[in-house]
C-alpha cells in the first residue's frame, strides 16, 4: 500500500485521503530525531527533526543521505536522487 503525505495530497490537489502529515510527525519529534516514513509521492523516506528546522530524508543509488528542506520540496525532488 502507498502512503502519501497531506501535503503532497493538498499541494498536487488529488481527491484521494491522506496517510499522514509531515508536519504532525515533525510536531511529535525531539530535536535530534527522526522518523522513518515514507512519503510515496515526494518519494522521501524520513523526517529528521534538526536545528528546529523539518528536513526529510532522500537515499540516492549509492545509498547517499540527503537532506532536503520541506519547504525547497517539489514533485520532482526525488528524481534528483535517483
Amino acid at each position: 500500500m502507498s502512503d502519501f503525505s497531506k501535503e503532497y495530497i493538498e499541494r498536487y490537489k488529488f481527491d484521494i485521503p491522506y496517510d499522514f502529515s509531515i508536519i504532525e510527525e515533525y510536531n511529535k519529534l525531539k530535536e535530534g530525531y527522526y522518523v522513518n516514513i515514507i512519503c510515496e509521492g515526494y518519494g522521501f523516506e524520513g523526517i529528521l527533526k534538526q536545528n528546529d528546522t523539518c528536513l526529510l530524508l532522500f537515499t540516492d543509488m549509492q545509498n547517499k543521505l540527503h537532506k532536503v528542506l520541506l519547504f525547497d520540496l517539489d514533485k520532482d525532488t526525488y528524481l534528483k536522487y535517483r
